[in-house]
């Protein structure tokens, strides 16, 4: 099907809500028709989705969801959380609509629209790249996990448990590794509200013996936790 085109169509709760969430982050509405059943069509660029209504529809039953191949995925990322703060008064990181958070060096990230839907954008590289954890360690394969728990679906509490296992089960792992599994594990504890785990966290982080130019190269990760708290207030 060398001429064909792929569009994805997603159910709403409220076809109005839905329009309007999405006309906040820049879609154009192209289409739309309220009988004898409602169906909209929404364009961005080359991104174009079809939304119908569907009775009895719950958000938190919702799992429809679609990949978008973008060429980078931080800026969109950054456009989708300014108009969203502008709209909100905050990031929607939970519940219905959200938004994954990002890191530096993050390749996807998730947009959960009002009705459950969600809308993950891959960057371009890393779609057709794909990639292997055949050559990672076991503590660092619990922290691709873990990445993905928390990048493409929001799940913190999944991403945490992973973690919390990697690094009681993986205590002899390269200093490098831990480091990581501490760091991206203090960033799951800011977002779940656990204060006394992430000071913990923390004086772990500041003990481990990685080198200087490990601590630059790394240094997104071992500051994502404060990139949160500064975020979230």
């Amino acid at each position: 099907m060398t001429d064909a085109t792929t569009i994805p169509c997603l159910p709403c709760v409220s076809m109005a809500e839905s329009l309007d969430f999405y006309r906040t982050l820049g879609f154009e509405v192209t289409y739309q028709q309220k009988s004898p059943n409602e169906y909209a069509v929404i364009r961005q660029g080359g991104c174009e989705v079809h939304l119908f209504g569907l009775k009895g529809l719950k958000a938190e039953e919702g799992y429809s969801t679609c990949c978008v191949v973008v060429s980078e995925v931080e800026p969109l990322h950054r456009a989708f959380s300014e108009a969203l703060r502008q709209k909100y008064g905050k990031l929607p990181v939970a519940g219905f609509p959200r938004l994954t958070r990002f890191k530096t060096g993050q390749t996807r990230f998730t947009l959960t629209d009002p009705s459950g839907n969600s809308i993950i954008c891959v960057k371009r590289s890393a779609h057709e790249g794909g990639s292997s954890r055949e050559k990672l360690t076991r503590l660092a394969k619990a922290i691709d996990t873990a990445a993905k728990f928390r990048d493409e679906s929001g799940d913190d509490e999944s991403a945490a448990k992973v973690l919390d296992v990697a690094l009681d089960r993986y205590q002899d792992a390269p200093a490098l590794d831990r480091a990581r599994a501490v760091a991206a594990r203090a960033e799951l504890a800011v977002s779940l509200g656990e204060s006394d785990r992430l000071r913990s966290l923390r004086e772990e982080l500041q003990r481990i013996p990685i080198s200087d130019a490990d601590r630059e190269k790394y240094g997104h990760e071992f500051a994502a936790a404060e990139a949160l708290e500064r975020e979230l207030r």
